[in-house]
């Protein structure tokens, strides 16, 4: 929500400046973003008067303007239509607009010696279609931004979900007076009614008060629709909104006032001048005013006439019953409608509007006649005519919810006394009625705070006020010890495992887009799709946490990290027998290159040099992984899925697929703009929790290893997992060590083997072995690989 300076001074008075109001309300919860200061880049950008206009003489969408600004006159090309005598802003020669510098220069053989300025070009909004007119009264040469404005501050106040009250200019100017102890001061609601009756100039029917409890409307004839003044549009450009016109700039400054929607109807268009809240039909349809045409669904709430739709209850209004230049009489609407049918209607149409975001929060009931006799004065100022007599009224507010606060409890949840006095009066100034009690408060809740129904809640509402920084901390005392369960600590130990790789540990969302999965090739119509996502892109829940730790991996990139060497402990989503299966993953991206320090023997100094990742660092991660839970595996058949078919392995845990470690698939890689051979690993948490032992960690060994190499032949189906087994396992009473470094295939070997070259350490903890010891427990491989088919190479 953006809040003008100058308009919130206007419902409070505070003595405090700027910055300390901004303080007070993030630490009560609302947290100021930032303070704009939209006026700052002008420069040189004065009141001037529009003397003359004429066409340009070569281009037909250009008018040449004589302007004066008091010290001086020269001529103006601009694009937009202006009117003689209007009071504009002239940005001079020399100067600057929000846009940028301002230089004399000539536009289709005119000199143009300045620019007269739109709502974007002098920094209020982003509107570039016309010329704002200044009030009459200013200045000729005054700095527009000392009087006209410009340079108000502007507020960005971030508005959670559960505060719509906080979506108006009153509703923060309320908080700001409980804050600062300042003085809300009061609204004048005060409407000059004319002799014609409302209930004869128009008529209203409410067929379904559960999504309209209550509706009020007033009537206002001989309106002559134009421009709104100057202070009005600059008020709602500052907050975000486009002016359209004077009557519906008043329905939109109320709304930005008091956060209460309203809706004004041409009441010469609607059919029967009456106006019907009922649900859609079957097969009618609705031009909104954004022009488009809209099929309704029958459980969409819709204001009509006696012929068709006129509006979408809440959320926009048709076009057929829109306010023009040919209005002259009004119905204005302000009415409560029930915020899941909003809710869903909005979501239905994908049609989020100001107005539909309030009411699906949680407008005020009780605002109704307020808001509808302040935008009748509004209208009555800005575009003239008469207000009917009466109003159009159907349903009543909802009585106010009532909440017993016991004194101790608020001592015990804030952590120190709080005079019950005072308490009341804070909350008397946010708008609860307070009454006390022998033991307590009895408050009844205002209608504009739907989120407030417990006594936790009311206790939250002192809290806020007394301010979170000044309450105590203390820990609590504890019930019991704490623990974590074997799931818990298996987390732990992979996450410290991870660690010590030298991953970067993240965090993504669970959701992803269909497409992307596609894109991966991946099957998305296996994946689990929300209801009612938020956006396309957030449509399904990840298949698997690897999805969207590569997208992670991909930004990092764009953002031209060397090194990116990501993981992350999440859940996966996937349908299985009917229902949704959630499991725990652990998965982890390689991407980029790493400095290394090496030793220049030729130089004798250390210099730094970089090698890429690769799947040899995702190979060493999960061996680390694997060594931090103790589990055993082997490797599978390929991998499949996002990895490269011939340089990626599945894993087995138990007999039980576990995941997959190797490169990602070149396709992938170029897609995502990752480094040539990134890679991956992917690990379910289940099969590892079954298979992992308790980690034993024992002394280096006293006395020193015996070390040989042995070459041997082997069939092609063997592999060296199995091949390492069977001789660490043939070797009893010594502690053995295995080291592969070579792998050959092609003549002199046979075809159908390859010769693997290894290192074979070997040692006792008791005493140095003997070269007698060291031939027994070469023999002894030797006579394990011959099991496998293998024989010693010559």
């Amino acid at each position: 929500m953006r809040i003008p300076w100058d308009w919130l001074v206007e419902h409070v008075r505070v003595s405090a400046p700027l910055a300390r109001v901004a303080e007070a309300l993030t630490s009560a919860g609302l947290e100021v973003e930032r303070v704009e200061y939209p006026g700052s880049s002008l420069s040189r950008v004065v009141v001037a008067r529009v003397a003359e206009v004429e066409r340009h003489p070569r281009a037909e969408n250009l008018f040449v303007c004589r302007v004066d600004w008091g010290e001086g006159e020269g001529k103006v090309v601009v694009g937009a239509p202006v009117r003689p005598g209007q009071l504009s802003a002239l940005a001079l020669p020399g100067g600057a607009t929000a846009l940028g510098p301002v230089e004399a220069k000539e536009v289709r053989g005119v000199l143009s010696q300045g620019m007269l300025l739109a709502p974007d070009e002098l920094g209020i909004g982003d509107d570039h279609s016309y010329i704002p007119e200044l009030p009459g009264d200013l200045p000729l040469g005054a700095d527009v931004r000392e009087v006209a404005g410009v340079g108000v501050p502007v507020l960005e106040v971030d508005v959670t979900p559960n505060r719509p009250d906080c979506l108006s200019i009153r509703g923060v100017a309320r908080e700001v007076a409980v804050l600062l102890d300042g003085e809300l001061l009061p609204l004048s609601l005060e409407v000059p009614e004319g002799e014609a009756e409302a209930e004869k100039a128009a008529a209203l029917e409410v067929l379904d008060s559960e999504g309209c409890p209550q509706y009020v409307a007033r009537v206002v004839e001989g309106v002559g629709v134009g421009q709104a003044p100057w202070h009005t549009a600059r008020r709602l450009y500052l907050v975000g909104m486009r002016p359209v016109n004077n009557v519906v700039d008043a329905t939109n400054y109320v709304l930005a006032e008091l956060g209460h929607p309203l809706h004004p109807f041409d009441l010469d268009r609607v059919a029967g001048r009456r106006v019907i809240v009922r649900r859609a039909r079957a097969g009618e349809t609705l031009l909104c005013l954004d022009g488009v045409e809209r099929r309704l669904h029958p459980d969409d709430l819709v204001i009509a006439d006696e012929e068709r739709p006129i509006a979408l209850a809440g959320v926009m209004g048709g076009e057929e019953t829109g306010v023009g230049v040919w209005t002259r009489r009004v119905l204005l609407e302000s009415a409560w409608f029930d915020p899941r049918t909003i809710g869903r209607t909005a979501r239905r149409h994908s049609l989020r509007t100001e107005a539909s975001l309030r009411f699906e929060r949680g407008a005020d009931p009780e605002v109704l006649e307020a808001a509808a006799a302040r935008a009748s004065s509004f209208i009555l100022a800005w575009a003239g005519g008469k207000v009917a007599r009466g109003l159009l009224r159907a349903g009543q507010p909802p009585a106010r919810r009532r909440v017993q606060v016991d004194l101790g409890r608020i001592s015990r949840l804030l952590g120190e006394e709080v005079d019950p006095d005072w308490a009341a009066g804070r909350l008397g100034k946010l708008g609860f009625g307070v009454q006390r009690r022998d033991s307590g408060l009895d408050v009844e809740v205002p209608p504009y705070r739907p989120d407030v129904s417990l006594e936790a809640d009311i206790v939250e509402e002192i809290a806020r006020v007394v301010g979170y920084d000044r309450l105590p901390s203390r820990i609590p005392p504890a019930c019991q010890a704490g623990a974590l369960d074997e799931r818990g600590l298996l987390r732990r130990r992979l996450r410290r495992a991870a660690l010590a790789s030298g991953l970067d540990e993240t965090f993504t969302s669970s959701f992803t887009s269909a497409v992307w999965l596609e894109q991966l090739g991946l099957e998305a119509s296996s994946a689990v799709r929300l209801a009612n996502p938020l956006s396309e892109e957030e449509s399904v829940l990840r298949p698997s946490v690897l999805v969207t730790l590569l997208l992670a991996a991909s930004r990092n990139m764009e953002r031209r990290r060397e090194r990116v060497a990501l993981f992350e402990l999440g859940r996966a989503f996937r349908r299985a027998d009917g229902g949704v299966q959630e499991e725990e993953e652990l998965a982890a991206v390689f991407s980029g290159g790493e400095e290394e320090l090496h030793w220049d023997p030729g130089r004798e100094e250390w210099h730094l040099s970089s090698r890429p990742l690769d799947l040899y660092d995702a190979a060493g991660a999960f061996r680390t992984l694997m060594a931090g839970l103790g589990v055993e595996f082997r490797w599978a058949g390929p991998a499949g899925g996002v990895f490269h078919p011939g340089r990626a392995r599945a894993v087995v845990v138990a007999g039980e697929e576990a995941g997959q470690v190797g490169e990602l698939h070149p396709r992938l890689v170029k897609q995502l703009g990752l480094s040539p051979g990134a890679s991956a690993l992917r690990l379910r948490l289940d099969p590892l929790l079954k298979a992992a032992t308790q980690v034993q960690y024992t002394p280096a060994p006293r006395f020193p290893p015996v070390r040989f190499d042995l070459s041997f032949l082997l069939p092609e189906a063997v592999e060296w997992d199995q091949l390492s087994r069977e001789l660490a396992g043939a070797v009893q009473g010594y502690e053995v060590r295995l080291h592969a470094w070579d792998l050959y295939r092609g003549p002199p070997v046979p075809e159908g083997e390859k010769s693997i070259t290894l290192t074979v350490e070997a040692w006792s903890r008791e005493r140095t072995l003997t070269s007698e010891e060291e031939a027994s427990i070469r023999s002894t491989m030797i006579e394990a690989a011959a099991r496998l088919g293998g024989r010693l190479r010559a």
